[in-house]
């Protein structure tokens, strides 16, 4: 329920401005949320095709490819963004081909690397607690949860993040925050779900 209902929202504001690519991102975005990878990498393809640079979307639609099993498509895509990106966010693309691989050593590797790096880089704090989520590396993504709020990042995690989050204790306490509990209730409010806060 929750998954159409943002679908709903996002296709309302992709009618609203279908030349803004950021409504093409969010519109695939809610479809990969609701599992829907017939309609998630379409509208991925549909902002890239606009041309404007976004990190994001690029990493939604090498999800994509993850999801469907077209591993060597979304490796040959990332190879194609090598030069349009830092290495930081290639070297994040390429842990999520990893991790779909089974290839846990290089997965962890390339996480380690990231985890060396990030302090200058603006918005890098989520990219890492996000990857550590996706491993199942709770401890990990608890300590970076708690970066990104300190630098004042974390929102730009939570507006990613699926309607249940995991159960672990250690991450509730770090979810628990005035902001992104106000900023749960509002998108529960949205989504026509309860205002209860996760």
């Amino acid at each position: 329920m929750a998954g159409n209902a943002r679908v709903e929202m996002e296709s309302g504001a992709l009618v609203l401005d279908p030349l803004y690519p950021i409504n093409h991102t969010d519109l695939s975005h809610a479809y990969a949320l609701a599992e829907d990878w017939e309609n998630a990498p379409r509208f991925a393809k549909s902002a890239d095709s606009l041309n404007v640079p976004n990190s994001y979307n690029d990493s939604l639609l090498v999800r994509c490819y993850i999801e469907l099993d077209r591993l060597q498509e979304a490796e040959n895509f990332v190879i194609g963004l090598q030069n349009k990106y830092d290495s930081f966010s290639i070297k994040a693309l390429k842990a999520l081909i990893a991790m779909a691989k089974d290839e846990n050593d290089i997965a962890i590797s390339y996480l380690d690397s990231l985890s060396i790096q990030p302090e200058k880089l603006i918005g890098s704090c989520p990219i890492i607690t996000k990857l550590y989520l996706d491993f199942g590396m709770l401890d990990e993504a608890v300590y970076w949860l708690e970066k990104a709020y300190k630098n004042r990042e974390g929102l730009n995690l939570l507006i990613r993040l699926p309607e249940n989050l995991p159960t672990d204790a250690k991450l509730k306490v770090a979810f628990d925050k005035p902001e992104y509990n106000a900023l749960f209730e509002i998108r529960m409010k949205n989504l026509g779900l309860t205002n209860d806060i996760p």
